[in-house]
């Protein structure tokens, strides 16, 4: 029985470890992939060129070039689509290359030629990205390159911003266009406050509560319920387990 018990012990640690891994990665999920709708596509200086540029969606994350043949001043240039894979808005943060290689320059841009960093892409859209690989000078003939492309981004929300104006606000107070009530001064006194003139009561003044605006929409975090749940019910498990034993 203590066998079994340790047996079972270890079985539900691997398992808490392994979830805990799992929600790690599934929370860093991409924001932001590489599409093959369309596929990615080449453009070598020369059709007879015996250096040849192959660009292929590696996963969604990666983007992997390979230049066969290089030589010196060899350049091709790859197009490439990108797609933000979330309903809310993601700015593009970084785009990472790695290995970075000496003999290999890489300017990334959009099809106009703006820099992608910083850019802001809305729920689901998509550009395609424009890649120019040159081989330096230092290079050898004949040399194989290959490295991938990483895109990485954050996702954009909103700040909560308080309404303007309502009763006691900037801007006077009260309801728009609402009709002032005329000051009554009696003679040799000073002005009354409306609703303070002869025969009348004094009213309280009608407060208005104004409702906030609805908040921006949460950012997606890519967490997972059943990740979760499956968690607690292995520390319940273990719990159980801790509990029990003699």
């Amino acid at each position: 029985m203590n066998v079994k018990r340790k047996k079972l012990q270890c079985l539900l640690y691997t398992l808490v470890f392994c979830l805990a891994l799992c929600s790690h990665a599934l929370a860093a999920d991409d924001l932001i992939a590489w599409s093959n709708n369309p596929a990615p596509e080449t453009s070598d200086n020369e059709s007879i060129d015996v250096a040849t540029l192959e660009c292929i969606v590696e996963d969604t994350k990666h983007l992997r070039v390979t230049i066969n043949n290089a030589y010196p001043l060899y350049e091709g240039t790859v197009t490439a689509k990108i797609v933000n894979t979330t309903s809310d808005q993601v700015q593009i943060t970084d785009v990472v290359i790695d290995p970075i290689l000496e003999d290999i320059s890489v300017d990334i841009s959009d099809l106009a030629g703006n820099s992608l960093i910083d850019k802001t892409l809305n729920a689901n859209e998509s550009i395609i990205a424009k890649l120019i690989t040159r081989v330096e000078e230092s290079a050898s003939q004949n040399t194989k390159y290959e490295f991938t492309i990483r895109i990485d981004a954050r996702q954009e929300v909103s700040e909560y911003e308080p309404p303007s104006g309502g009763v006691g606000g900037g801007g006077g107070g009260g309801f728009p266009n609402e009709p002032e009530e005329p000051v009554v001064i009696p003679p040799g006194g000073e002005p009354l406050s409306p609703g303070e003139g002869p025969g009348e009561q004094q009213q309280e003044p009608v407060v208005i509560p104004t409702l906030p605006e609805a908040l921006a929409e949460l950012p997606y975090t890519g967490g997972n319920v059943a990740l979760f749940i499956g968690t607690a019910l292995s520390l319940g498990c273990i719990g159980l387990v801790m509990r029990y034993k003699p």
